[in-house]
């Protein structure tokens, strides 16, 4: 080596060492910033904004110069100096989260959960600084953002649903709230754990949203569990654990649990009374004095309630607090206190004192306006109904003042005030006052209608189609009463009414059933969702048996936590379903296509000879919409006596004598006078105002319990001889009729539709064997109600068979099981169960269809309830359910029955052929054979129907032509031919 390149080796190893002692120097800087970064998080978080701001703002502007610095870095400072800021400058915290988000989102253009923490804090912001909406619109996005990159199951996932719940809260719209709490808690719980402060927060506010929904039992659920935890983390007599035990008194009260409520409430008041009597205290103490005022008043104990209404000004007073807002609390108790005694002088007195105490603090805000529906309430109650509507426009007035709040939470108010307005124009006669009230009506319908449409939850929806039952009464009277029922607006308006009551959840459910079918998801997707809701299903069960069969109260410990996890697992449905909607375009347009079908396109389904009538029972009249192919009536019916009494006369006429054990000539005699008597009343009220204009095929959508008839019995007149039902003037001989459970649904099930099975047809008869004979010269003595053997299905699937040439797939027996049924069914065309069923008039989930197992014997193992066919996916063109009561069920007001062909329909079938009663053997595979050979000679379902039950009633003499045991059968939903 020459001297030239001996130095030239120093000279390397030199600047070698130089650059590793600077990269080393860079490293030990970057470290430092990054720890202050970490620093300023941690001071935030305990409270320390100023220490948070200058550790932060350090490695800010470190990061900003330095020229090899990474994006993440920036990105990351830029937060926490954003954060730290959000309690000293708003402006400039906004600024620099802004500046983080960007830089975020330059560093994963699809999104992270670093962006979505600064989009929290940013929403939070906005929304502190008024500008809500802006908040929502923000935090919404992020949402998605995480939804897309799947990062919702996440704490940032977790309080950016909080900002949204919150803000659909203020505006209230309480049922959004209600979904994005549910969905906060759900993620909250599995990935945060119990103990988090964020599960809690949600906690509280879901316990909040079922309260106000009325979904008490959930609210209770949520409030004990939320007890528990604080008991974890505080002592006994804690100021924290006495407001739980409000809440869990108030959910209590509202339960009708007064024990429970009352045990509750002295509880807390007991905290109070242990503690040093100062003003607060003697405060708290008035305070629960009031809460059990309020309890003994929910039970009408009104001297009690005023006594502790009493006690509760007392304490006020003793406090020096009779001059401050929260004393308004108090007059408003004894202002009900007052109405209640119908003392409503005194009780708008004290109205307008608390209005009085709250207005200077609070101005004219919701608090006042619903003070306001007190005092509107009391003037109608006085009849004073100009100032009755005066108080409910100041209280509209109010709402609509609001920036912010929802405009769809005044349907109540509208309503009261439309009410009001009515019972003025019955007392005036003023043609302004019913267009007014027309007006509010309208209002109110719409308003409620946009609540029902953005509910997600059943639970919500269930309570909101609840509150349609009094609107669409008053509203269709009053628009009776205006005589101008042919307006096209308010036409369309009544129509849209009656739709509203008849089977709106069953509709909505199926456009959910034919979005995941149509939308092309996942195959694993559906399969969790079909999971989680057998999960909430075989939960169920368990809580209605230890409910039903151990006697368990809804409110103990082991009823609680089942109830606490069907919740948990709803929760996680909606969440799911929220997602699949934001990854899904195509699944979401589905769900929302649930639009009531109008007059017009109903119409178009409509052949010549038919005549769709839609009834809508109220309590003074029957509202019947007659649609035929080129007109449209309406006509309103007086009831003049008692319908609902004269239905259940005519089904014990119909049904008692042959299914009674002790058969007497004298009692057959008097059921069919019974028949015939109340036939005739029904047809006089439901078919002869209509006759003139109905088309020889009847569409029926029925209404409330006229469900539970068939239309076929009716008559026009007394028969001329009694005892022959052959001289029977039977509306079945001048019209074929079928069902459905609304228009809107019969317009569905009458599309053209692609995904019906290839192959053909597939029987089971499960309580039979193959080689069976029955004695064909046997009386119809037997009956399908009990699960024994059934003699006559065997061969009536035998004769299906042979009438369509052997094409029919059967099972008899134990082949004929519930799991060939699972496996198979989704398969056929047509499916034909001849076997034994049941129909749960209380639980609507709990009617069942019975396979066969190894005994004959009453094993759930082999009973599939209506609740999981819900959860099944048929493609069926017809399905037959020749067993007992499978049309019948439980009905829901404002939805129908809730039944066994109910869940057929939802679950694919297009129509349904089922039965109103428990049904005899022979005669059933009698009506069968003959249907079966209608339907094969290309008659239409419903008139091939009405052909078998004719030619039964032919070839029957005597008793045996009697209605029982030819008229239960129906046929629901489309009737087109077989091909």
């Amino acid at each position: 080596m020459n001297l030239r390149e001996f130095w030239l080796l120093i000279l390397a190893i030199s600047l070698s060492s130089a650059l590793l002692y600077s990269q080393k120097k860079v490293n030990t800087r970057l470290n430092d910033h990054l720890q202050l970064i970490s620093q300023s998080d941690s001071f935030y978080t305990v409270g320390l904004d100023s220490l948070a701001e200058i550790a932060a703002r350090k490695s800010y502007v470190y990061f900003s110069n330095a020229r090899k610095s990474k994006l993440i870095h920036k990105a990351k400072a830029a937060r926490s100096l954003g954060i730290a800021l959000k309690s000293l400058k708003d402006s400039a915290s906004i600024k620099y989260l802004e500046e983080s988000v960007g830089l975020f989102k330059k560093i994963h253009p699809s999104g992270s959960l670093d962006e979505a923490n600064c989009i929290y804090h940013l929403a939070g912001l906005y929304y502190n600084k008024k500008e809500k909406l802006r908040a929502d619109s923000i935090a919404l996005a992020g949402w998605k953002m995480l939804c897309h990159v799947q990062q919702e199951n996440s704490r940032e996932g977790v309080r950016l649903l909080k900002i949204l719940g919150s803000f659909q809260t203020k505006k209230g719209q309480h049922n959004l709230a209600f979904d994005y709490f549910s969905k906060a808690l759900m993620i909250a719980k599995e990935k945060l754990g119990v103990n988090d402060n964020d599960y809690l927060d949600v906690l509280r506010k879901l316990t909040k949203m079922h309260f106000y929904y009325g979904n008490f039992n959930q609210a209770l659920l949520t409030t004990n569990e939320l007890f528990e935890l604080e008991l974890k983390n505080l002592s006994i007599d804690h100021h924290e654990i006495a407001l739980t035990y409000q809440t869990l008194s108030d959910c209590e009260r509202e339960l009708n649990h007064y024990d429970n409520a009352l045990q509750h409430q002295f509880k807390s008041l007991q905290i109070f009374l242990d503690k040093p009597q100062t003003k607060e205290n003697i405060y708290e103490i008035a305070c629960n004095y009031s809460y059990i005022g309020k309890i003994y008043f929910s039970q009408s104990k009104f001297e009690l309630a005023e006594e502790y209404f009493n006690k509760c000004d007392t304490g006020f007073t003793l406090s020096g607090f009779t001059n401050k807002p929260e004393y308004g609390f108090v007059c408003i108790n004894l202002g009900r206190i007052n109405n209640s005694k119908l003392n409503f002088e005194r009780a708008i007195t004290y109205f307008n004192k608390a209005c009085s105490l709250f207005r200077p603090v609070i101005g004219e805000n919701l608090t006042i306006g619903w003070i306001y529906t007190y005092i509107a309430s009391a003037y109608a109650s006085m009849q004073k109904y100009d100032s009755s509507v005066s108080y409910y426009n100041k209280y509209l007035s109010i709402l609509n003042s609001s920036e912010h709040l929802s405009k769809d939470i005044e349907y109540k108010e509208n309503f009261a005030k439309a009410e009001v307005l009515y019972n003025w124009y019955n007392q005036t006669k003023k043609d302004s006052l019913l267009s007014e009230c027309l007006k509010t009506f309208d209002l109110s319908e719409k308003n409620l209608n946009r609540q029902l449409n953005s509910a997600r939850l059943d639970d919500v929806r269930k309570s909101l189609i609840f509150d349609y039952g009094n609107l669409i009464e008053k509203y269709i009277g009053a628009l009776i009463n205006s005589g101008n029922l042919y307006d096209s607006i308010q036409l369309n308006t009544a129509w849209r009414l009656s739709e509203l009551a008849h089977s709106q959840l069953l509709y909505s459910s199926l456009q959910e059933s034919q979005a995941k079918k149509y939308s092309k998801l996942l195959k694993t997707e559906i399969e969790k969702d079909s999971s989680l809701s057998y999960s909430i299903l075989n939960k169920s069960k368990e809580l209605d048996y230890i409910i039903d069969t151990l006697k368990i109260k809804v409110t103990e410990p082991q009823a609680l936590k089942i109830q606490k996890e069907i919740v948990d697992l709803q929760y996680k449905q909606s969440l799911l379903r929220d997602t699949l909607e934001i990854k899904y375009p195509l699944y979401s347009k589905w769900k929302e296509n649930n639009t009531i079908v109008n007059i017009s396109s109903l119409q178009e389904n409509l052949s010549e000879q038919q005549t769709l009538v839609e009834y809508l029972l109220t309590s003074k009249q029957i509202i019947a919409f007659v649609i035929n192919k080129e007109s449209t009536k309406i006509i309103s019916t007086p009831i003049e006596f008692d319908i609902q009494e004269s239905i259940l006369t005519m089904l014990e006429g119909l049904k008692s004598y042959h299914q009674s054990e002790n058969k007497t000539p004298i009692d057959y005699k008097n059921k069919i006078n019974l028949f015939v008597n109340s036939s005739l009343s029904l047809y006089n009220i439901l078919i002869k105002p209509i006759e003139t204009l109905i088309k020889p095929e009847l569409i029926i959508i029925p209404h409330g319990n006229l469900a539970n008839i068939p239309f076929d019995v009716l008559i026009a007149h007394i028969p001329k001889d009694i005892p022959n039902f052959k001289t029977y003037p039977f509306l079945l001989h001048s019209h074929s009729i079928s069902y459905c459970y609304s228009a809107s649904l019969y317009n569905i099930l009458n599309k053209e539709q692609s995904n019906i099975s290839s192959e053909n047809f597939l029987a089971m008869a499960p309580f039979a064997s193959e080689n069976e004979l029955p004695d064909f010269n046997n009386s119809y003595g037997d009956s399908r109600s009990q699960l024994g053997p059934l003699h006559y299905s065997g061969q009536e699937l035998l004769k299906i068979n042979t009438t369509f040439n052997n094409q029919f797939k059967i099972y008899y027996g134990k082949q004929a099981n519930i799991n060939t049924f699972r496996s198979k069914a989704s398969n056929f065309r047509i499916l034909h169960l001849a076997t034994h069923s049941f129909a749960n008039q209380t639980k609507g989930n709990n009617c069942y269809v019975a396979f066969a197992t190894d005994t004959l014997s009453n094993s759930s193992s082999n009973l599939l309830l209506s609740g999981e066919i819900y959860n099944m996916n048929f493609n069926a063109e017809l399905i037959v359910l020749s067993g007992c009561e499978t049309g019948i069920g439980q009905l829901q007001q404002g939805e129908g029955i809730v039944s066994l062909s109910s869940a057929f329909i939802h679950s694919g079938a297009r129509s349904i052929i089922a039965s109103l009663w428990k049904l005899n053997d022979k005669s059933t595979m009698i009506i069968m054979d003959y249907f079966y050979q209608n339907l094969k000679n290309g008659r239409s379902k419903n008139i091939a129907l009405r052909e078998a039950k004719l030619r039964f009633i032919q070839e029957n003499p005597g008793l045996q032509s009697h209605p029982y045991y030819w008229s239960a059968f129906s046929c629901i939903g489309n009737v087109s031919p077989i091909h």
